[in-house]
């Protein structure tokens, strides 16, 4: 856990998630905690959490059907449904915080989870004063044969109450963060949502639809996509090397650069039908005002969304 005023704020969230949402069945929470010793005297905490894995990358989605990765958009939506019926913000919707379910291995004797998962690599800690000797362990690398259909949503050190009277500071990774965060909007559900249709991207098209190479970074991304920014944030955007052209009312989105170019230069498999239905769900989302986005509930019913699980059994 971090240091600081907001050290504990993972675990106040997890114990609110536990107590007020409905359908905690695709979210990771701890379950026991423990306290390691620091230099100072004082005591880190730590938290326990069932094995899951792996997490959404370009080498996890190479080779995964489509219709898993449809499943695990839905079960994802439903999981930021849940928290958000329940007044949680999750701020921090991301690829690394996003996974795949892994087969129980509790029975298994522990060389039978070394050939499955190879023995734990460790470095000893350098240049580092601790109170005894430490190792650093990489992470294990889950093979396809041990990954579940089931799919879930991490780490809720960002979380939030939409009711909080304060609000630590934070975003996710800029690839995933909405436009409005960005230019000094506070954090809502709709924060989420774009987060999520992020994923939902990623997931359909193994690609996240905004590049961040771009003079501008990831909001060029977004401006070539969808078209400049609202007027009235110029002079708000919350990071260095912000561009006027962002907000110049008289640009439009790049015609062979929109959601439309994208969906169909990255899934050419697919029929014009599913390609509209896909850029329907997407340009309710991937909307500038976070008062127009579909909520996640409201995406959950959305016909084109209903139509895109059906065409994959989902």
């Amino acid at each position: 856990m971090a240091l600081g005023e907001w050290g504990d704020n993972e675990t106040r969230i997890q114990d609110e998630i536990i107590k007020t949402v409905q359908d905690t069945s695709r979210l990771v929470l701890y379950s026991a905690t423990f306290f390691l010793p620091r230099d100072d005297g004082s005591l880190h905490r730590g938290l326990v959490f069932p094995m899951k894995g792996p997490a959404i990358c370009t080498l996890s989605l190479n080779g995964t059907p489509v219709a898993s990765r449809m499943s695990a958009a839905r079960q994802l939506l439903e999981a930021v449904a849940s928290l958000h019926q329940a007044g949680i913000i999750h701020r921090d919707l991301n690829a690394r915080n996003c996974m795949w379910g892994m087969t129980p291995m509790n029975s298994l004797s522990r060389s039978a989870k070394y050939e499955f998962l190879g023995r734990p690599l460790r470095q000893e800690i350098p240049f580092v004063s601790i109170w005894k000797k430490g190792e650093l362990v990489s992470s294990v690398k889950v093979p396809k044969t041990l990954q579940t259909e089931e799919f879930y949503l991490c780490d809720f050190v960002l979380a939030k109450k939409i009711n909080d009277l304060t609000t630590q500071h934070g975003y996710p990774p800029m690839q995933y963060c909405s436009p409005d965060r960005l230019h000094k909007q506070q954090p809502s559900f709709a924060c989420d949502m774009w987060s999520y249709m992020t994923i939902f991207s990623m997931l359909y098209l193994e690609f996240t639809p905004f590049p961040t190479f771009l003079d501008g970074g990831v909001i060029s991304g977004m401006v070539e996509c969808l078209g400049p920014l609202p007027e009235q944030w110029k002079g708000l955007h919350t990071h260095p090397g912000g561009l006027d052209s962002w907000y110049d009312q008289s640009q439009s989105a790049d015609p062979k650069r929109d959601l439309a170019a994208k969906i169909a230069y990255f899934r050419p498999d697919v029929d014009l039908a599913e390609r509209k239905h896909v850029q329907s769900v997407m340009s309710k989302v991937f909307i500038y005002d976070p008062g127009e986005r579909l909520t996640a509930v409201e995406l959950l019913k959305d016909p084109s969304f209903r139509a895109i699980m059906d065409r994959y059994g989902c």
